[in-house]
């Protein structure tokens, strides 16, 4: 969940994909999405995380709770498949999603690649109304340089410059220079990883309106996740509480 400091209440989530492996337990999206890429199993889980996805914004609208948007990570891989925007149009009408609901999270890679058929897909998906979010927004040049052609709605920071604005001067002249630079492009801002009182506060003060992390919340379950969807911290303390308890068991 992602929490506005602006509006004082859980606006935003991001939906996560979590594998089961025999022996390790459960693996996260930054661990097996190289080896699905790899495999040539990546359609197959980023078709699935997207139909959970459109079922989850449906949901929300059903229950008429007020949010901003719902997002999912997904590989540069799928901006080259073939049915890859059909499949995202199939699933705005099928769960009749509205402009803005539906958010799809892209790390630099996507970025990177100069293939033109890359750039015309996202143009494609901002067409329908689906917000663009680029990860990891600092970590390089080519992010960065990328906004001024790519339809990018919204940056989420590199969870390193909020880390060190603990004990590093510097990060937070980092952060401040970021964030300006997105406030004078017309982007969203979202801190990922926030875990502390200061961290908070140099980031309020900078004006970046959206944080996300244990903070705030942790990762949990769908159902807690919606649960916690337009509720203020106070709200939703019973909620968090047994959040937080299944991530300590």
């Amino acid at each position: 969940p992602t929490y506005s400091i602006e509006k004082k209440k859980f606006v935003r989530a991001e939906l996560y994909l979590r594998i089961f492996v025999k022996g390790l337990g459960f693996v996260g999206t930054p661990e097996f999405t190289p080896v699905a890429e790899d495999s040539g199993q990546i359609r197959t889980l980023e078709y699935f995380a997207l139909e959970h996805l459109g079922a989850c914004i449906a949901e929300l609208m059903e229950q008429g709770i007020e949010f901003e948007s719902v997002s999912t990570r997904i590989s540069p891989l799928m901006l080259i498949q073939d049915d890859f925007l059909a499949k995202i149009e199939t699933l705005i009408r099928r769960y009749q999603i509205p402009a803005g609901k539906m958010a799809l999270e892209f790390s630099e890679n996507a970025f990177l690649t100069t293939q033109l058929n890359m750039s015309m897909a996202l143009e494609s998906l901002a067409e329908m109304g689906v917000e663009i979010i680029l990860n990891d927004f600092g970590s390089g040049y080519s992010s960065i340089s990328s906004l001024m052609n790519l339809p990018v709605n919204t940056v989420k920071f590199e969870r390193m410059f909020i880390w060190q604005l603990e004990n590093n001067p510097k990060a937070r002249i980092m952060v401040d220079s970021l964030i300006q630079m997105a406030k004078n492009l017309g982007l969203k801002m979202i801190a990922e990883g926030v875990e502390t009182q200061h961290q908070l506060k140099v980031l309020s003060r900078a004006d970046c309106l959206y944080q996300q992390g244990f903070y705030y919340a942790p990762t949990m379950e769908k159902q807690l996740l919606l649960q916690l969807m337009d509720c203020s911290m106070e709200e939703s303390k019973i909620i968090l509480d047994r959040a937080k308890a299944a991530v300590r068991k």
